[in-house]
């Protein structure tokens, strides 16, 4: 559904590439979010404290080390993950999800310093500005 929305309305970014990279992206963040519904929902027997505690501590910083990289590998000036220039859907997806594992790790992405410039574009986008 996300990439039928980034699709529709232009949001793929421009060359064959970027739609590449979106589309992997866009997966990468759904494993995000799988696994922080799997601790918040269906926590094994060790319970939703110890697995709140193995996904910030380890799967969470993982994850968030494989988005640096990928900035780091991909570097532009406009702040957005794949075109620099404009947002695409992955942005909103990914940056919706980071936005849930900060609930639980507030300070998740103190040691990432590429994401938190990112983020903070997401941030200041008009359209997220409307809470």
């Amino acid at each position: 559904m996300t990439a039928w929305v980034g699709f529709k309305f232009g949001m793929m970014g421009l060359t064959s590439l970027d739609r590449s990279l979106v589309l992997m992206l866009i997966d990468q963040a759904k494993d995000l979010r799988s696994e922080l519904s799997r601790v918040c929902y269906y926590p094994a027997h060790d319970g939703f404290e110890a697995e709140n505690n193995t996904f910030i501590n380890v799967y969470l910083p993982r994850q968030l080390r494989e988005w640096e990289r990928f900035l780091s590998e991909h570097p532009h000036n406009g702040g957005w993950l794949v075109t620099g220039d404009e947002p695409t859907v992955t942005d909103f997806v990914t940056f919706e999800y980071i936005d849930q594992c900060l609930v639980l790790a507030s300070n998740a992405l103190n040691e990432f310093p590429l994401l938190i410039v990112t983020y903070n574009t997401f941030d200041k986008f008009p359209y997220c500005s409307i809470i």
